[in-house]
C-alpha cells in the first residue's frame, strides 16, 4: 500500500501505517493497520435544530470540525474491495496476537481494518459490507456510551451519532467476523485527568 493508492475516502495517508512484527519461530510480517472510518451516513442526535440531521452520504453534519474522518459507505465499499482486490488479507487482532505467540501463521500481506469509537452506523452501513465481502475488522468501543451517543462532544460543536447498542456488538461478535476493544470508558482527554482517572479509563 503506497501513499498514491490511499485515495477515495482512505483516511489521510498518515493514519495508515505499516508496522513489523516479529512472529513465532523468527518471521517478521509487516502488518499494514487501517482505521478505516470513524463514521459512515449516521443518523445525528440533538436537541438543536440546526444540528440536526438524520441521514447523509458521507456528508459531516454543519459545523463539524472532524470532517476528514467522514466516509461515505459508497467509499468504505470501495475501500474494501480495493484492499481484497490487492490481495491483502483483513485479520482480527487474536489472530496476530496467536501469530506473536507462536501458535497460529498470519496470511500475505496482512491488514486491521479498524473502527474508533462505536458509532451505530458501524453495524447499520459497515457490517452489512464486511459480511458480504467477508472482511474482518475490529471496533473499539468507548463502555459508557454504549447504547447511547458519543456524550464526549459538545452538541454545540459536534454533532451527537447514536452508538452501537449491546446486541448490535453480540450480533458482529457472534459473527467471528468482528472482534471488539477498549477505546475508554468515557472517551476523556487523558493529558487532563488524573493518573486514578487514567487508570481506570484505560
Amino acid at each position: 500500500l503506497n501513499p498514491d493508492d490511499v485515495t477515495r475516502g482512505f483516511c489521510a495517508p498518515d493514519e495508515v501505517s505499516i508496522g513489523d512484527y516479529i512472529l513465532g519461530g523468527g518471521e517478521v510480517a509487516s502488518i499494514v493497520i487501517i482505521d478505516a472510518v470513524a463514521r459512515l451516513v449516521p443518523g445525528v442526535l440533538g436537541d438543536e435544530e440546526s444540528n440536526r440531521q438524520d441521514s447523509f452520504s458521507g456528508e459531516p453534519p454543519r459545523g463539524s470540525r472532524l470532517k476528514k474522518l467522514w466516509v461515505s459507505t459508497e467509499d468504505f465499499r470501495w475501500q474494501m474491495e480495493y484492499l481484497l482486490r490487492r490481495g491483502y488479507s483483513p485479520v482480527l487482532p487474536s489472530e496476530l496476537a496467536a501469530a506473536l505467540d507462536g501458535k497460529g501463521r498470519v496470511p500475505d500481506k496482512p491488514v486491521l481494518v479498524t473502527f474508533d469509537d462505536g458509532y451505530a452506523n458501524n453495524h447499520e452501513d459497515a457490517y452489512p459490507i464486511l459480511k458480504e465481502l467477508g472482511v474482518k475488522a475490529t471496533i473499539f468501543l468507548v463502555y459508557e456510551t454504549v447504547g447511547i451517543h458519543n456524550s464526549w462532544h459538545d452538541p454545540a460543536t459536534e454533532a451527537w451519532v447514536r452508538m452501537l447498542t449491546w446486541e448490535q456488538v453480540l450480533e458482529m461478535q457472534a459473527s467471528g467476523l468482528v472482534e471488539f476493544g477498549s477505546h475508554t470508558m468515557r472517551h476523556r482527554h487523558l493529558p487532563s485527568v488524573s493518573p486514578e482517572e487514567v487508570r481506570w479509563e484505560l
